[in-house]
């Protein structure tokens, strides 16, 4: 098993108990990347290069109502403090 193997080789990680996989409601920023990415390669628009794919993105990040992220981010702290007091999935249920 590989947590086995990271213990043994005392190599720290971060349990899955205390990392969620699906808990959108701790992870905010994961729902952020992911409207980013969708108005990235709206239509299958492909980057050519880099530097192509750094302007498509800082002309998307502008575009992104500041209203949404705010809201997305509101509760945070509450989720982390419940995360906190009654574990990580508690959070993710309510």
């Amino acid at each position: 098993m590989i947590t086995s193997y990271l213990d043994q080789n005392n190599i720290q990680f971060v349990d899955k108990y205390f990392n969620p996989q699906n808990c959108p409601h701790a992870k905010p920023i994961e729902t952020l990347w992911s409207i980013l990415k969708s108005m990235i390669y709206d239509q299958g628009w492909e980057a050519k290069n880099i530097n192509q794919l750094k302007r498509r993105i800082m002309k998307k990040i502008k575009m992104i109502d500041i209203n949404v992220v705010q809201t997305m981010f509101l509760h945070i702290n509450k989720q982390l403090r419940k995360m906190a007091d009654k574990g990580p999935f508690h959070a993710c249920s309510s």
